[in-house]
């Protein structure tokens, strides 16, 4: 598991392997991963946006970037957690994530980028 504290916000990644699928003739590797954002601040938060840069070993890095997660802007207030849980594929099998997320402190109305912190994606090999 990684994870990184910013302004009071822990964010925590675990990935896991999926396996291999075929995608357009090619292979790729599936990886989930659990994301959980812990507001340790004094603040009431709103997760607003993501910003992702996802490094697969053989190919150049692809930015993705949206509203909110999965769908939902949620709100954390003092002392809750957030948990969501998302995908990627990699065709090398290799690979990395990182990237952050812009919160808006509801208390003061001032946004803040909350880092999300490297991790690693590697597929499993089967020996033959």
């Amino acid at each position: 598991m990684a994870e990184m504290i910013s302004h009071g916000i822990r964010v925590a990644v675990q990935p896991t392997y999926r396996g291999k699928f075929k995608d357009n003739n090619s292979i790729v590797s599936a990886f989930s991963y659990s994301v959980t954002i812990e507001n340790n601040s004094e603040n009431s938060v709103q997760l607003l946006s993501r910003f992702w840069l996802i490094k697969d070993s053989l190919h150049p890095i692809e930015i993705v970037e949206g509203k909110g997660v999965v769908g939902e802007m949620p709100i954390l207030h003092p002392g809750t957690k957030y948990t969501y849980h998302s995908n990627t594929g990699l065709k090398s099998g290799i690979g990395a994530m990182k990237g952050h997320y812009t919160l808006r402190n509801l208390d003061t109305n001032i946004l803040i980028k909350v880092g999300i912190p490297c991790f690693q994606l590697m597929s499993t090999f089967n020996r033959n």
